[in-house]
């Protein structure tokens, strides 16, 4: 039993660690939580902005939170960054943030991706199981239909400004439950919903 005096110092440091983390999860979850749901459309420089001033209202109310919280170490293990960035993920923080939001995110994400990282990124992570669609391709709404009944990712690029009709409601997830089934409106048609798409 004296051989394993070592791991009693070490198992007793990780303790204090977890307990120290356990205090203060609340907020860090607040923090997440509010990164999550309202910085993802701005750039970095707002999303510094916007979130000190999460941070400190946090810590005005107070609320205990790590006060070098990272939201993308929160989100994510390191592992899964390192994972990222071998499929050619940039290694900023703000990559690395959009990243957790991609794959985080109950909202679909919208890209602004003037060098295609974040496409290339995405086809390599997710392989041949992604289906993309491009919508200068004139059978776009067949392939998504498609892609929607058979529970497939997928990627439509070129989209533009202005999103088509058609697609508010599978952006909405305005779903319609018949039985155990589920559908949703594309233009006219209504199609099977299939809950991995």
């Amino acid at each position: 039993m004296s051989g394993l005096s070592g791991e009693r110092i070490r198992w007793s440091a990780s303790q204090l660690n977890l307990e120290d983390l356990y205090e203060k999860l609340v907020g860090d979850c607040l923090l997440a939580a509010g990164f999550m749901s309202f910085l993802g459309p701005y750039p970095n420089d707002y999303r510094i902005e916007i979130y000190q001033e999460l941070s400190d209202y946090v810590r005005d109310a107070k609320v205990d939170r790590d006060p070098d919280f990272k939201f993308a170490g929160f989100m994510a293990s390191d592992a899964q960054v390192r994972e990222w960035q071998l499929k050619e993920l940039p290694t900023d923080d703000f990559s690395t943030q959009n990243a957790v939001l991609i794959t985080k995110a109950v909202k679909w994400c919208t890209n602004i991706d003037p060098q295609n990282q974040a496409n290339n990124w995405l086809k390599k992570k997710c392989g041949k199981s992604l289906h993309v669609i491009d919508f200068k391709n004139k059978t776009y709404g067949t392939q998504l239909e498609r892609a929607c009944t058979k529970g497939q990712a997928c990627l439509l690029e070129d989209m533009g400004e202005e999103l088509d009709p058609t697609l508010c409601n599978i952006v909405a997830k305005n779903y319609i439950t018949i039985g155990k089934k589920r559908k949703v409106m594309i233009g006219d048609r209504e199609i099977d919903w299939h809950p991995k798409f």
